[in-house]
């Protein structure tokens, strides 16, 4: 060799394998070979594990939706009595509504009009109703003054806004009640399809089911059609202050939209008072709807509120929720808000979780005791639209601790055991410092997933 080439000082190996030597080489073909392969592998199991929960989460958001159900096949079904809700029926009243134009508060088509119509429709409901139960319907004019404390200040008055309500419950009167609240009136700019028209007839269609019923209901239900809710929840206001049935009331549903079409959320709950509630999430049969989302809402996020606030407000001990239509959001006030914007299904899917919480409320023994009912905190969503998970706040830090624990516990024990970074040795071990990259973004992963769930 010439001696004038500088030769390469000899490196330093793992303890026990000489340059050279057969073991050396076949653990560096190995490592060249075999490590690859894995990683090529573990990230295709990655990203297929991902596609399929992407997939998955697609289907439950975008196509699980109920079939919906006309008025012909509930005939051929046998159950043209109307004990089974039917989006065609509701959808009429949509369309029917909706070809009004817009409806703000105060205009002609708000307040003859669409009160006609809606007084139209519940007067025939009432002429059908079965004899075991009994509706009443009034139109309330009200007139009053508020603070809006949940603004910047402002006093809110109003004078001669309408309600449209109907009461059904067993002939013998039970003064226990929840009330069902929609608005039939519109922004200028729209037709209010969304917002909030399609709650408006899914009510009237809950209505028909009910006044169908061959058995009288426990008790009593009140369907809240209002008047003035976008200048800033008037009609409201005057209903729980001012009208007699509302000292009645020991629950409140209240329907929204800031979108049209897509799955009605569960967005605002009594978090206190878990009676409403667990109506909701044992009765539903699409459940929809996410504490974060209440959170984000509470916290003034979104600069929007709805009724929800004035029964939270005013309202007596009573117990609330508050659903919406949040998809599309473009159309929201504007001129696309008509009924062809609703998913078909949409209808359905709101109906039957309506439907099943009132029939699982007014059966309920805690609708009777609810003023001594035991206040606790509740963590609430639902799992792909298929069930609602709902369990005290004190359990969910409990278990996201837990997780929190165990995440780190498992890296430091992974990392313990490859000898990355703990052992200390000269020789660089590259399949210890895969697998420690492996368990730590294994363990980071959980944790931020758990951190987004708390």
């Amino acid at each position: 060799m010439n001696n004038n080439v500088r030769q390469r000082s000899r490196p330093i190996f793992s303890a026990g394998l000489a340059h050279g030597s057969s073991e050396f080489n076949d653990e560096l073909f190995i490592k060249k070979k075999s490590l690859p392969l894995f990683r090529s592998w573990t990230w295709f199991l990655i990203f297929f594990t991902y596609l399929s929960i992407f997939v998955f989460v697609l289907y439950c958001d975008l196509i699980r939706f109920p079939s919906p159900v006309s008025v012909d096949s509930l005939k051929q079904s046998g159950e043209a009595r109307g004990l089974q809700f039917s989006e065609e029926r509701a959808r009429n009243f949509v369309v029917e509504l909706s070809s009004i134009g817009p409806k703000p508060t105060g205009s002609y088509e708000n307040e003859v009009i669409a009160v006609d119509y809606i007084t139209r429709q519940l007067e025939y409901i009432k002429s059908h109703t079965k004899p075991v139960n009994k509706i009443d319907i009034d139109l309330q004019k009200t007139s009053g003054c508020f603070d809006l404390t949940f603004k910047d200040g402002m006093t809110s008055c109003y004078k001669d806004v309408k309600n449209i309500i109907a009461r059904i419950g067993p002939q013998k009167p039970t003064n226990k009640s929840i009330v069902i609240n929609c608005h039939y009136d519109s922004v200028p700019t729209s037709p209010g399809a969304s917002d909030d028209l399609v709650s408006c007839a899914v009510m009237l269609e809950i209505l028909i089911t009910l006044s169908q019923n061959d058995q009288a209901l426990p008790n009593e239900v009140i369907f809240l059609f209002n008047g003035a809710e976008e200048n800033i929840l008037q009609a409201a206001h005057g209903f729980i202050t001012q009208h007699p049935w509302a000292k009645t009331a020991v629950g409140f549903v209240n329907m929204e939209a800031c979108g049209a079409g897509g799955k009605q959320m569960l967005f605002q709950a009594d978090r206190e008072r878990t009676w409403l509630l667990m109506s909701y999430a044992n009765g539903a049969p699409f459940p929809q709807g996410s504490v974060v989302a209440q959170d984000i809402f509470q916290n003034g996020l979104v600069p929007s509120d709805t009724d929800y606030r004035i029964f939270d407000h005013f309202g007596n001990i009573l117990v609330r929720l508050d659903f919406a239509y949040v998809k599309n959001g473009y159309v929201y006030h504007t001129k696309f808000d008509v009924p062809a914007a609703i998913t078909e299904g949409a209808i359905q899917q709101a109906g039957l979780n309506l439907l099943n919480l009132i029939q699982n409320a007014l059966t309920s023994p805690d609708m009777i005791k609810v003023e001594n009912q035991t206040k606790v905190h509740l963590v609430f969503f639902d799992f792909m639209g298929i069930f609602m998970m709902v369990y005290r706040v004190s359990v969910a830090t409990a278990i996201n601790a837990l997780i929190v624990v165990l995440s780190f516990l498992d890296m430091f024990l992974k990392c313990k055991r490859s000898g990355v970074p703990f052992k200390k040795k000269n020789a660089f071990n590259w399949q210890s410092c895969h697998d420690y990259d492996i368990e730590l973004s294994r363990s980071i992963c959980i944790l931020c997933i758990n951190c987004c769930c708390a």
